[in-house]
């Protein structure tokens, strides 16, 4: 499951697994493509979007908080 949260100073990306496995999300992230998403939790830079779907990879009831910008 994943919610996109547009505002005019940032937009967040949650993505959440709700199953028992590790899952893969693969998302159309094109719109913001060269964009270095920033995880709101580890502070970790994620590699750069670009026009092809974004692979995440997400634990067992696992999430990621992203801030696109």
């Amino acid at each position: 499951m994943a919610h996109l949260r547009v505002h005019p100073e940032e937009t967040i990306l949650a993505v959440h697994n709700l199953a028992d496995r590790p899952q893969v999300a693969h998302l159309d992230l094109a719109a913001f493509a060269g964009v270095r998403p920033l995880d709101l939790f580890s502070g970790e830079v994620l590699p750069a979007v670009t026009d092809v779907p974004y692979r995440l990879e997400l634990p067992r009831y696992g999430y990621r908080w992203l801030r696109l910008r």
